[in-house]
């Protein structure tokens, strides 16, 4: 888990706080470039964006409230969530 070693930036009114794998965070803006803030257990942190070839969620319907307790960023811009077939059955994964 993280340490909550955060950068702060800071202009002359707007501090911006970017937090690193791990760190607990708010939103995904209080995250690094490459990451977004996700539930784990009861609380949120900084995980990385999933990239191709790492296994992914699918998005629920709009209107489903299901709590996942380990939530995953969304794919990184250019890349979507799929079915694709594995030894044995079907998984998920990014292409």
């Amino acid at each position: 888990m993280g340490t909550n070693n955060c950068l702060i930036l800071h202009n002359s009114s707007k501090y911006l706080l970017l937090c690193h794998e791990g760190d607990p965070c708010l939103r995904s803006s209080d995250c690094s470039e490459g990451y977004c803030c996700a539930r784990h257990f009861w609380t949120k942190i900084c995980k990385p964006v999933l990239r191709q070839g790492e296994v992914c969620t699918k998005q629920r319907k709009k209107g489903s409230h299901s709590l996942e307790i380990f939530q995953r960023c969304d794919c990184a811009k250019g890349l979507a969530c799929e079915c694709v077939p594995e030894q044995g059955g079907f998984g998920m994964g990014m292409n």
